[in-house]
């Protein structure tokens, strides 16, 4: 049986800051830590209108 160590928040910021963790795209979901699926082109395009509309609208 697994036993999954359940992750903190200063854990999961000790292990960035230590530089373990710098060459994964990673991020801490609840208590896990969880590898990102690399960011498609859809996902780009998307996020970077969302973030240009915000930009106008709060200025």
């Amino acid at each position: 049986m697994k036993t999954l160590i359940k992750w903190t928040v200063d854990q999961y910021h000790h292990l960035i800051e230590t530089g373990i963790l710098s060459n994964h795209q990673i991020e801490l979901i609840a208590v896990d830590i969880i590898k990102m699926s690399p960011e498609g082109s859809l996902h780009y395009t998307i996020a970077s209108s969302g973030a240009d509309y915000l930009k106008i609208f709060f200025g």
